[in-house]
C-alpha cells in the first residue's frame, strides 16, 4: 500500500484495517513531497521550503480531504440500489483511488461512478504537482524580478537584465 503496489488477494476487510490502509496510502502519497521539503531545508532554502510546506498543506487538505468527502457523497448518491456499501466503505474506496492504491474490492458499478472514479484518480495523480508548480512559479518570478532593472536605470533601453547588455 505504501508504494502503490498490491497483489489483490489480500486487502483490508475490517474498518480499522481500512483506516490503517488509508493512513499508509497517505504516507506513500506524501513521502516524495516530504523528501523534497527536507532537501530544500538541507540546502538552506528556508523561504522556498516554507512556501512549499504551506502550499502542500493547503492543496492536500482541499483536494484529498475535502475533495474526497465531496466525491464520496456523490458516489453515495450515484450508487445503485443493490449496492449497499455504506458511506464509510465508499469513502475508503474514494480515498484509496485518489491515492492510487485501490485494492479492487470496491469498484464503480455505473456510468456516474465510473466518471467519478476517473476524475478522482486523475486528480490524485495530478494534485501533488500543484504545490510544486505554485512554488516554482513564485521562485522563478522572484528571480526574474530581482534581475530586471527599471528603465530609468538603463538609459536608452526599456529594461535591462543585469549581466546582459541590451
Amino acid at each position: 500500500t505504501f508504494h502503490g503496489a498490491t497483489w489483490g488477494h489480500l486487502y483490508p476487510r475490517w474498518p480499522f484495517e481500512q483506516f490503517l490502509a488509508c493512513v499508509v496510502a497517505s504516507m506513500g502519497y506524501l513521502w516524495r513531497q516530504v523528501v523534497l521539503l527536507l532537501l530544500l531545508l538541507q540546502i538552506d532554502q528556508h523561504q522556498i521550503a516554507r512556501k512549499y510546506a504551506k502550499a502542500l498543506l493547503v492543496t492536500y487538505f482541499l483536494f484529498a480531504v475535502l475533495g474526497n468527502l465531496i466525491v464520496s457523497g456523490l458516489n453515495t448518491a450515484a450508487a445503485e440500489a443493490e449496492e449497499n456499501w455504506g458511506y464509510g466503505n465508499i469513502l475508503y474506496y474514494t480515498w484509496m483511488s485518489y491515492h492510487g492504491r485501490a485494492y479492487g474490492e470496491y469498484y464503480p458499478m455505473g456510468a456516474a461512478q465510473e466518471f467519478l472514479a476517473c476524475v478522482t484518480t486523475a486528480t490524485g495523480h495530478l494534485a501533488w504537482v500543484v504545490p510544486l508548480l505554485l512554488v516554482v512559479r513564485s521562485s522563478v518570478l522572484s528571480a526574474v524580478l530581482s534581475t530586471v532593472r527599471p528603465a530609468e536605470d538603463a538609459p536608452g533601453a526599456t529594461a535591462q537584465v543585469v549581466g546582459s547588455p541590451i
